[in-house]
């Protein structure tokens, strides 16, 4: 039996989570023992380079920052400079606020034991048709189904049990979340929908009421998974940024996390994947759900950046306000003085008239007295 070495394995877990968005499982090893595959995952754990994704069956691992580090360095950095490059998530950040909220790697769920029965009376039809068969877990695969003009595609697997797992993989074409993509959305999983009744009716030989019969309409399909959020391109501090992958355990029913999408583009990804608590609720509830609430958080930035501007211009009325105060009390004083200089001048012209008074009448007065004498 093949086995990687330690820093092969921890490598595929790592390019798995950057690349898909998903923890590791044992399926992800298949030239390796179930037991052996175990064995490490545990000792993995142990170390600190894995992690167990909670209620995931079969159980998945993600890798911690720890083993980031030591793939990318060869060693473990700690210190100021595993830090020096902390401020650029500011940048990332902001930059994300202004991005539209987007879901990738969508995961459904509906249930069709009749399904994997056709399929396992008619394995050589399904597999010349691209289905593939996994012997270990008993599980069917179909071929991708493609959105056109979009990289995005869609594909089931099927499993003795009856569940089947319809996988929407657009990681690098995320869907935005408004509701006219979300139309659009919804009318690609009709399409996949009447693709894979055609692909029983056909291959599995039976008349199309009967296909139709096996595969539940879409409104009908659960959600498992999918991952929510933004984001940022063009960030040119990325490459400062001191590792790849933040993630915060166990927020609500999944997990936050930030990480770098494209180095060499600049994209940085802010995304909370969910594992909806609520079995009951179906695809379309979750996304007329998560609809409303981007269009609410929308109208909250709109309204955010409305309320920034008009307290803008009350700051810039309260300052001219305020200068038009001052103005008006430096008038109010300098017309106080001008008032008082002018009474000052009046009071020293009525003296001037006064004084010209009593030299008029002293002048006169003594004019008189030298013609009697």
């Amino acid at each position: 039996m093949m086995k990687l070495g330690f820093k092969g394995f921890l490598k595929r877990a790592v390019d798995i989570w950057a690349k898909e968005g998903r923890g590791v499982t044992y399926l992800d090893y298949p030239e390796l023992s179930k037991d052996w595959v175990r064995h490490t995952f545990s000792k993995l754990r142990k170390l600190g380079y894995l992690e167990r994704i909670p209620r995931t069956i079969p159980a998945e691992y993600r890798p911690t920052e720890r083993a980031i580090r030591f793939l990318s360095t060869g060693r473990e950095e700690s210190g100021p400079q595993a830090l020096g490059g902390w401020s650029a998530i500011e940048s990332v950040l902001e930059k994300l606020g202004e991005e539209p909220f987007t879901i990738h790697d969508i995961h459904c769920l509906f249930f069709s034991k009749a399904l994997y029965g056709v399929l396992e009376r008619n394995p050589h039809s399904f597999r010349s048709a691209g289905w593939k068969y996994d012997k270990r877990n008993r599980q069917w695969e179909s071929p991708k189904f493609g959105w056109k003009g979009r990289r995005r595609w869609a594909f089931v697997r099927v499993s003795s049990t009856g569940t089947c797992q319809v996988v929407i993989r657009c990681d690098d074409d995320p869907i935005k979340l408004d509701f006219e993509e979300l139309e659009r959305f919804r009318n690609f999983l009709d399409d996949f929908r009447a693709w894979l009744v055609l692909q029983v009716q056909q291959l599995g030989r039976l008349i199309q009421l009967e296909a139709l019969t096996l595969i539940p309409s879409v409104p009908d399909w659960r959600v498992k998974q999918w991952h929510f959020g933004r984001d940022a391109i063009g960030i040119q501090e990325v490459t400062t940024m001191p590792c790849i992958n933040l993630t915060v355990k166990e927020w609500g029913d999944g997990y936050l996390r930030l990480y770098m999408k494209s180095i060499a583009n600049g994209v940085v990804r802010l995304e909370k994947v969910e594992r909806p608590a609520e079995a009951d609720k179906t695809l379309i509830q979750w996304i007329g759900e998560r609809a409303s609430l981007a269009e609410a958080l929308k109208q909250a930035s709109e309204l955010n950046r409305s309320v920034s501007e008009i307290d803008r211009y009350l700051h810039e009325f309260a300052v001219n306000l305020k200068t038009h105060v001052e103005v008006q009390r430096e008038t109010l004083k300098l017309q106080k003085t001008v008032a008082k200089t002018l009474a000052e001048m009046r009071r020293t012209h009525r003296k001037m008239l006064e004084l010209l008074d009593k030299l008029e009448r002293a002048l006169v007065g003594g004019g008189l007295g030298n013609a009697d004498g």
